[in-house]
């Protein structure tokens, strides 16, 4: 019996691939637990239509992490923070601190995202967002 994968299964091969198995390896593993579909036409160009979307999905993301990226990369950001007669100051900045910055220039990005040194002083720092795992925005912020 023909089965598409749409799950990886160890030791049988990956998601998308057809292969020849056994029915009731088939029926009764592959397909009860939701890993395999029976390989006729209309599965296939399902799945082949599906994978034609996500990859056009994958292109047009790719094409707005890049504007975004070119975005950050083009600004300078300025924090105002109380500090001490040394140039230490009161409250690390955080980056929620950056986060509220990076609003005011419509750019929206997970806290989470936000890579920055632990800034505790006065002066100029090199900030980097993580958009993607291969994109990653950089900014310099400066501390006054």
């Amino acid at each position: 019996m023909k089965v598409l994968l749409i799950k990886n299964v160890p030791k049988l091969g990956k998601k998308g691939e057809i292969k020849n198995v056994n029915p009731g390896y088939a029926r009764n593993f592959l397909i009860a637990k939701e890993l395999a579909k029976m390989a006729d036409r209309a599965t296939i160009g399902h799945w082949q239509a599906m994978q034609k979307h996500l990859v056009d999905d994958r292109i047009l993301a790719k094409e707005k992490i890049e504007a975004l990226k070119n975005k950050i990369d083009d600004i300078k950001i300025e924090i105002k923070a109380n500090k001490n007669e040394k140039g230490h100051l009161f409250a690390q900045i955080k980056p929620l601190d950056i986060n509220k910055e990076l609003k005011k220039y419509k750019i929206e990005v997970p806290e989470s995202k936000i890579i920055m040194p632990n800034i505790k002083e006065v002066g100029e720092y090199k900030i980097k967002i993580e958009l993607s795992d291969q994109v990653i925005a950089k900014f310099y912020l400066s501390i006054i």
